[in-house]
């Protein structure tokens, strides 16, 4: 049952079945609770711990460890196999709903049920997984765990693009609490950004993984463009980009190219020579394979959602939306806001579309979604429920579904959709009605009788 609600996207319910055959069987780890005094410590100070900044960074990093650990350890038990899974599906599902804390001792529960294992193809790898666990462990639950040992780890466990995500989801939290360094020091606003803008630099030095660079370059751009002056070091960012540009998909390209013309020109509006000769170059690299690729292809959108980057994540999706737009004449885009009108119909209603319009248009579809994507997560994940979140998630998944139904797209695509529209409409109501309880709720508190 508990996988079957996992694949309607149904957390909550799934974590409930998860969490009762976790209670059903809990009886066996008795005496194979290798972290016993640390999860009791966690437990009785959890308070305290939940007020960590770095906790939403443990999570990924204890997955690592026990996925690390599996694979040099079998478990002969299949009860202890299945209670494993368990553990593991909860702390994914409570990852997802924000609930650090509890997914932390799920997979340090996890991990403990391996370590106890007597058996291993690589005992001194497997010690060695104990040692990291142990030592993190220890240092959270001191309050001494730094950033900086969050990223060694990852380097230590061979895992350079999770070390580097981790920089840029810390890049990002340590933007948006004011923070300019990992060690947590408050700078000015100018400061930060300065301080943001060299850590993105830094990281492009370290990965070459085009993920990653195309959120750096991303997240420059855009930092100049907003709240920096770009001055003679600077410009040589370009450089790097152009050369970047090919191996992105055709609407991150498109996105980073206008953006590094807006830079040029913001740079030195007298350098036209330079400014022209880079354009072409550019637009060049820009224009470069243009055939629909994988559906399933890369966004810069949907890493920015990965690292937790969710103002730069909405700004990003409204700039597709804005730019395959303007690939529209504005007549046979109000066709296409028409839900009676046929594809047949617009695609007669202009001569002058690209040959790839039906991609255009399934990309725009994407944008809607991804962006709905966006502003449920967004809903959720602060300190209180946006209301405001989930009815602009509500716009945005009918405006993708009206696209899809017109291109004919496939039903399992469209089903899936319609899945997020219902799911996202219910949890409005719901807000709605739990807002007005609250609105007429006493304000003498619960045991007054004078309403």
């Amino acid at each position: 049952m508990a996988a079957a609600y996992l694949e309607l996207e149904d957390f909550d319910m799934a974590r409930k079945f998860y969490e009762k055959d976790i209670k059903q069987r809990s009886v066996i780890i008795l005496n194979r609770n290798f972290f016993k005094i640390q999860l009791e410590k966690i437990e009785q100070n959890s308070h305290t711990y939940n007020h960590q900044s770095i906790l939403p960074f443990l999570p990924d990093l204890f997955r690592s460890l026990v996925d690390k650990i599996q694979k040099i350890v079998t478990l002969k038990d299949s009860n202890i196999s299945t209670l494993v899974d368990s553990f593991v599906q909860c702390a994914a599902i409570r990852t997802r709903l924000s609930s650090h804390l509890e997914a932390i001792k799920a997979y340090v529960t996890a991990f403990g049920l391996y370590a106890s294992e007597s058996k291993s193809t690589n005992n001194e790898l497997k010690q060695t997984l104990i040692d990291i666990m142990t030592s993190i462990l220890n240092d959270f639950i001191e309050c001494k765990l730094k950033s900086q040992e969050i990223i060694d780890t990852y380097v230590q466990l061979s895992s350079p693009n999770e070390s580097n995500k981790t920089r840029l989801k810390l890049i990002t939290m340590y933007r948006d609490n004011g923070i300019g360094d990992m060690h947590g020091i408050s700078y000015t606003s100018y400061e930060s950004h300065t301080a943001v803008l060299h850590h993105y630099k830094a990281l492009l030095t370290t990965t070459n993984d085009m993920n990653l660079r195309s959120v750096c370059y991303y997240n420059i751009l855009h930092l100049y463009k907003h709240h920096l002056h770009p001055d003679e070091q600077d410009k040589n960012i370009v450089d790097g980009l152009v050369d970047c540009l090919p191996k992105l998909n055709i609407l991150d390209r498109r996105l980073l190219a206008t953006m590094a013309t807006d830079f040029l020109h913001e740079y030195d509006a007298s350098s036209c020579e330079r400014i022209i000769d880079k354009n072409r170059q550019i637009s060049a690299k820009s224009s470069l394979d243009n055939q629909p690729k994988d559906s399933e292809e890369p966004y810069i959108g949907l890493f920015l959602l990965e690292v937790g980057n969710l103002s730069a994540a909405e700004a990003y999706w409204r700039s597709i939306i804005k730019q395959i737009k303007h690939n529209f004449s504005s007549r046979a885009f109000d066709l296409i806001q028409d839900s009676d009108t046929t594809l047949k119909e617009i695609l007669q209603a202009t001569e002058h579309f690209e040959r790839d319009n039906k991609l255009l248009c399934n990309r725009l579809a994407t944008a809607y979604e991804k962006l709905a994507d966006y502003f449920m997560h967004d809903a959720t994940t602060g300190e209180e429920i946006n209301g405001d979140s989930f009815v602009k998630a509500v716009n945005m998944y009918k405006e993708a579904i009206n696209l899809l139904e017109l291109l004919n797209t496939g039903t399992n695509r469209i089903d899936h959709v319609k899945m997020k529209h219902q799911k996202a409409e219910e949890t409005t109501r719901q807000t709605s009605q739990e807002e007005v309880k609250e609105s007429r709720c006493c304000p003498h508190g619960p045991n007054c009788r004078c309403c």
